[in-house]
């Protein structure tokens, strides 16, 4: 038969041991809601990664389309500067055959 100081330290030691297991439940409940909060924050960075990536992707589709939209208006110009040039070239043809004919007849 045990004493009762025996009985007390057994109790003692019970008593410790009920503590050190609520301590680590309440450990765990906290290990599971960390590692909770820490899984939200990897799914929403993926996301945002994903979300960067794809708007990274339009971007770049965009400028590459808006570089061939310029080199192409860029090579429209230059037609046009050409045809305008020759237009003038013309014009300015004419204006001195007409000129001429025109001091030609008042010679006559």
């Amino acid at each position: 038969m045990e004493s009762p100081v025996e009985d007390i330290q057994g109790m003692d030691v019970l008593r410790k041991e009920m503590e050190l297991n609520q301590r680590h439940e309440k450990v765990l409940v906290e290990r599971g809601k960390l590692l909770s909060r820490r899984k939200v924050r990897i799914l929403n960075h993926e996301n945002k990664v994903r979300h960067l990536a794809k708007n990274l992707d339009m971007a770049r589709n965009r400028n590459n389309k808006l570089r061939e939209e310029v080199e192409l208006f860029e090579k429209d110009m230059q037609s046009c500067q050409k045809q305008h040039d020759a237009n003038s070239e013309l014009e300015t043809l004419k204006a001195r055959y007409w000129n001429m004919v025109t001091r030609e007849l008042s010679t006559l």
